[in-house]
């Protein structure tokens, strides 16, 4: 894979939240506001880079997913990982970030 852009920037916000975690559990909660930091971070990205195309869109994804994948998915989550896990990063991730490019697309539209 090429270098994606955006993971370092996602990189820092995320991890400095997980960092914070002192017991490597979270609540249920938490988990959410690890998320929301990532999606708004997403969100400051896409609102700073004009154009955003869908390729970029993919590539922020892309980079969201990796994030989530070296920083929250080690973390023991509330209930059955084997479930929580490919949910957050396969649909609540990437329909997040979509869901803002199209909201975005349509208010500078």
């Amino acid at each position: 894979m090429s270098e994606n852009v955006y993971y370092s920037r996602l990189e820092a916000v995320i991890k400095s939240v997980v960092d914070a975690i002192d017991d490597g559990q979270v609540t249920l909660a938490e988990v959410w506001s690890i998320v929301a930091a990532l999606i708004d971070a997403a969100k400051d990205i896409m609102q700073e880079a004009v154009p955003f195309t869908e390729k970029d869109c993919d590539e922020l994804t892309e980079a969201a997913q990796l994030v989530f994948d070296k920083y929250i998915k080690p973390i023991d989550l509330p209930g059955a990982d084997r479930l929580i896990d490919p949910i957050i990063r396969r649909f609540v991730i990437p329909n997040m970030i979509h869901g803002l490019h199209q909201m975005i697309q349509r208010r500078l539209g």
